[in-house]
């Protein structure tokens, strides 16, 4: 007993009684360097160890790789994010003399993937992947080590910038857990969209229809695409920063924008520019209440003008009228029986329409009617087949003519805001309008001859066209509307002297000769196949006034009424 006590006495003296006994070969292990898919074992050497003496690792109580006579290995060929029980088997002469405790070991999580990147915009995008198992926290980097963010495992998506517009990024992904981070994840590349361009419009080269546009270059855009009112009406390549954007409405205000474009995508749209266009070009305008020293001038209103300006002659500014006014009353500088060119032009905030088509206004007065003037028809006169009777109310003004120096005219080039007696007569008739001159002493009034037949004339060669003058009038021959068989003609000189003229014939069915009274607007208003100057003068007066003019411009009488509303435009 005595013996025992003293045994006791002498383990709590030194310390082994109440104590965790001293590490040894059957200690757990200890664990490092811990990757997703391995770690090192190291263990305590058996106390006794000899050149006998060797270990074998044991994984989840199955033995690991081969025996080995150090204390420390590496584990690899695990699977990430599992956990595992690690214990060491020591081997003595052959036999096993102990398995130590278990160490548990968490490894490192797996990498993420899929990894994509999507709504990718200029300075942005947002990049998405699958949760990993056991991890805890996630690191996004910028290759190659640019650590941008770390997030909780709860996020897996989420938008990235802002960047250098247009640049080209590459980014991993790496899951952490408490044991190591994972392999970093396939590389996303991304290219981000350009910048908006900077947009303006080049302000001299705003049309009636087009306008242009220069933009500033928008980096790392491959091309760029225009917009107009939403609608894509162009494209150009990255070189190309102007655009020339064309069939606008006239007088409107157009909406523009451009977006880049790259391989990603396109860029958000440029700031949007509003392009008003000039007014369009007015149409011709005509003349009412022609008198002896002023007449109103009329035009049609035109879309987006906001006023019109009047010229004289083409280039003597003679009025300003506000929209929505299209009419105004002429007098200053004007004298009875002057004659004089007039045209309109529109105007906004952008600048001028072109010049409308001018009218030229005669004025009463000034010494009775005009000399006549030697005319022809030369083009086909678009006819159905057959020939047609001529009407009242019937629109001749587009009946085409020639000027001596080959300039094409039409009749409404010729009325000039005036009634006009036409007298279509055979070519062989002497003096056809001696009659009516002697008696029509009506202010204003024009009178056209056309002669229609054979003169004296030669085979023409292909090469001619037929046309002759009189006095510094145009008078013309036709080669349209030609029978069958009927060779075109060229007039002779000695019947050009007397101012004869040819024509390949008469497409209507009413007789030679034939007058016609024919109002500023170019419509037929009477006529007749009796060239007797009291005729010609009854059919005057009956068809284009009911009595003469007034003297002066201040007392209107009834025929002056009537004037006025047979020589109205629209």
């Amino acid at each position: 007993m005595r013996i025992f006590v003293g045994f006791l006495l002498a383990l709590v003296l030194n310390g082994w009684v109440g104590a965790a006994p001293p590490p040894d070969h059957l200690s757990p292990p200890t664990i490092s360097q811990i990757t997703p898919s391995g770690f090192r074992v190291s263990w305590i050497p058996y106390a006794q160890f000899s050149p006998r003496t060797h270990y074998q690792v044991q994984i989840d109580h199955a033995l690991y790789g081969s025996s080995l006579f150090g204390t420390t290995t590496q584990v690899e060929g695990q699977s990430p994010g599992t956990t595992v029980a690690v214990s060491v088997v020591t081997f003595h002469d052959g036999h096993v003399i102990g398995v130590s405790s278990t160490t548990t070991v968490l490894l490192g999580p797996a990498a993420p993937a899929p990894v994509y990147a999507t709504e990718i915009t200029s300075s942005t995008f947002r990049l998405t992947w699958r949760p990993v198992p056991t991890a805890d926290h996630y690191r996004i980097y910028l290759f190659p080590e640019q650590l941008l963010q770390t997030v909780p495992a709860s996020v897996t998506s989420l938008v990235l910038g802002p960047f250098t517009p247009g640049a080209s990024l590459t980014v991993t992904v790496v899951a952490v857990n408490p044991s190591s981070p994972s392999a970093p994840s396939d590389p996303v590349w991304v290219r981000l969209k350009p910048p908006a361009p900077r947009l303006e419009v080049v302000a001299d080269e705003i049309g009636t229809t087009s306008f242009r546009l220069r933009w500033t270059v928008a980096e790392g855009a491959t091309g760029y695409t225009v917009y107009r009112d939403g609608e894509a009406v162009g494209v150009t390549d990255a070189s190309t920063t102007t655009f020339l954007v064309a069939s606008c409405s006239p007088g409107l205000v157009a909406r523009a924008r451009v977006v880049a474009r790259n391989a990603t995508g396109e860029s958000d749209a440029s700031n949007e520019v509003a392009v008003l266009l000039k007014p369009a070009r007015p149409d011709r305008p005509w003349a009412t209440e022609i008198a002896t020293r002023s007449f109103v001038l009329n035009w049609r209103l035109v879309t987006g003008a906001e006023s019109f300006q009047v010229f004289r002659d083409g280039e003597w500014h003679v009025a300003n009228v506000a929209a929505p006014t299209t009419s105004v009353r002429l007098s200053s500088g004007l004298n009875p029986g002057d004659t004089v060119s007039m045209t309109v032009k529109a105007r906004n905030a952008t600048g001028d329409s072109e010049p409308s088509e001018p009218v030229v206004v005669t004025l009463l007065g000034g010494g009775g009617a005009s000399s006549p003037r030697f005319l022809a028809l030369i083009e086909n006169l678009n006819l159905p087949s057959g020939r047609l009777g001529l009407r009242a109310g019937d629109q001749v003004d587009h009946w085409p003519l020639i000027t001596p120096d080959g300039r094409r005219v039409t009749l409404a080039d010729l009325l000039g805001g005036k009634p006009t007696l036409v007298l279509v007569v055979p070519a062989t008739a002497t003096d056809p309008a001696a009659g009516a001159m002697s008696r029509l002493s009506r202010p204003g009034l024009a009178v056209l001859v056309i002669r229609v037949g054979a003169a004296p004339a030669r085979e023409a060669r292909p090469e001619e066209r037929p046309v002759s003058v009189q006095g510094d009038e145009p008078a013309i021959v036709s080669s349209a509307d030609r029978s069958p068989g009927v060779a075109e003609r060229s007039l002779d000189p000695a019947a050009l002297a007397d101012g004869w003229l040819a024509s390949a014939g008469w497409p209507f069915e009413e007789p030679l000769p034939l007058a016609m009274t024919i109002d500023p607007r170019g419509r037929i208003r009477g006529r007749t196949a009796d060239l007797e100057a009291a005729v010609l003068e009854e059919l005057v007066d009956k068809t284009l006034w009911e009595s003469l003019p007034p003297a002066s411009d201040t007392a209107p009488t009834a025929g002056r009424s009537r004037f006025d509303a047979l020589h109205r435009g629209p």
